[in-house]
């Protein structure tokens, strides 16, 4: 039997990402969900998690967490990343580190980890939304996924390879709001962790390229529309909200694209 789990990242537990987090849990099963939340602000409120265990990893940053089930906290900080990969940039640049501490740190077996932002919205029901890619064994799924000569004109090429020194003709990159990894996958990632990293919409697809691994985008009855705001509008989750109101139940995933 595939096993998978589903972790969402954050760094704020305010009412719209804990009602993200409430309906991941309900509709996927408690014990496959965890939190990789970024305490680097102390924006951690632990009042919002009952009944969920938590494991602070910067409490004792020597000590590798042994996590059995969810659902549950795992408490991070940048140091604590940094300590874990030297080439850790921030947050939302290096999901790698994130991806291979919870690998490091689940107890049990599983096939595939789903890596999943805080803003993205399900406007119907999670597990049969994820469900449409039952029976794909791609090692990684992403949206947008390309490479320099699908879309030569993607803004990333040239800036977001730091660690990495890759040809232009052989770079990739992948939209990763969303995301899943296989257990493979996330073994190579752990093998080159401090060794070789890149921007997240780089890195993934473009290590898999290179190393033979099989990639796609996700199902397209899956994803639902992108749409664009400015970081300061204070209407944008109102927004956001009404959009996916607008297509109920249609199991899709929604994702904003914010820009500055």
């Amino acid at each position: 039997m595939v096993r998978q789990v589903y972790c969402i990242k954050t760094h704020v537990c305010n009412d719209f990402v804990m009602a993200s987090i409430h309906k991941l849990v309900a509709e996927m099963g408690e014990k496959d969900v965890f939190i990789c939340y970024d305490n680097t602000n102390n924006s951690f409120e632990p009042e919002k998690f009952a009944g969920f265990a938590i494991y602070d990893m910067n409490a004792d940053m020597d000590v590798k967490m042994n996590i059995p089930s969810g659902p549950a906290v795992c408490l991070m900080s940048f140091d604590y990343f940094k300590r874990c990969n030297p080439l850790h940039i921030s947050n939302r640049d290096t999901y790698e580190t994130e991806i291979c501490i919870m690998y490091d740190s689940l107890t049990f077996h599983f096939d595939y980890l789903w890596f999943i932002e805080n803003d993205v919205v399900c406007n119907g029901d999670w597990k049969e939304t994820l469900d449409k890619c039952n029976g794909i064994t791609t090692d990684f799924l992403a949206t947008s996924v390309a490479s320099i000569h699908q879309e030569p004109n993607w803004a990333g090429w040239g800036h977001t390879f730091w660690a990495y020194d890759v040809p232009y003709a052989e770079r990739w990159k992948a939209f990763v709001p969303i995301s899943r990894h296989s257990r493979k996958l996330i073994e190579l990632y752990r093998e080159n962790l401090g060794k070789i990293s890149c921007y997240c919409e780089s890195y993934f697809a473009t290590l898999c390229a290179r190393s033979g691994m099989s990639m796609d985008n996700f199902p397209t009855d899956m994803i639902g529309s992108y749409y664009t705001w400015f970081f300061q509008d204070p209407d944008a989750v109102k927004f956001f909200e009404d959009i996916c109101a607008a297509h109920p139940n249609e199991h899709r995933l929604y994702h904003p694209i914010k820009s500055t």
